[in-house]
């Protein structure tokens, strides 16, 4: 029998982040399947990025909190996957048998990009004014002075990263994937705050999260 299409993607989801990237994470590119006629997850279970097990939980942590605020009963995927590796198929199918987990949402790092952008130089003109044997020398006449500010480069880096809902049906179903950016080099735990934000959103909006029953 073959295995799910989410089961292979999440054994080879879990990858190291080179370069952890924060500030302002931001979906770029969001895509939600037209053949997905199930109701909103209730039970998720979160893999997150980095192999190292302090990055992972950071990561993890983040996003199961955000959907925890949204309702949804998650999960992370550390405390329920032995070691800091890639996750076996079986290990992944064992635990959404012991959570009742309907869903699991994988992130993994696309590619960081180092960008470089340049600020050209300027000449300003400001007033200025002469003095001449202190207080008593002073004669107040206007003169000009130029200030010349250099030109100046700085570089940053851009993570991407993919982030997709897979369906814990017998098809392994992939109902919603996005792409998203973070800029500058900054904590896993603050670029996990950042896209855990945005991704909740994003799946609430799309109704696949299941709310709170009152």
């Amino acid at each position: 029998m073959r295995a799910p299409i989410w089961t292979r993607t999440a054994a080879a989801a879990v990858i190291t982040l080179l370069a952890a990237c924060t500030g302002t994470a931001r979906l770029t590119n969001a895509w939600l399947s037209d053949l997905y006629h199930g109701p909103g997850f209730a039970k998720i279970i979160v893999l997150g990025v980095g192999e190292d097990g302090a990055t992972r939980r950071l990561f993890e942590d983040s996003f199961t909190a955000s959907l925890n605020r949204a309702g949804v009963q998650a999960y992370a995927g550390y405390a329920l996957l032995p070691g800091v590796g890639d996750p076996t198929v079986e290990q992944v199918r064992q635990a959404a048998q012991h959570t009742g987990a309907d869903g699991v949402l994988v992130t993994r790092l696309l590619r960081v990009e180092r960008r470089t952008e340049t600020t050209p130089g300027y000449v300003r003109t400001v007033p200025a004014y002469g003095y001449r044997g202190g207080f008593y020398g002073f004669y107040g006449r206007y003169r000009a002075v130029a200030v010349v500010t250099p030109p100046s480069t700085s570089s940053y880096d851009v993570a991407e990263l993919e982030t997709n809902l897979w369906a814990l049906d017998a098809d392994g179903t992939l109902v919603w994937s996005a792409t998203s950016q973070s800029f500058s080099p900054g904590k896993v735990s603050e670029l996990g705050n950042d896209l855990a934000t945005e991704v909740s959103d994003a799946l609430k909006a799309a109704g696949l999260l299941q709310g709170p029953k009152g």
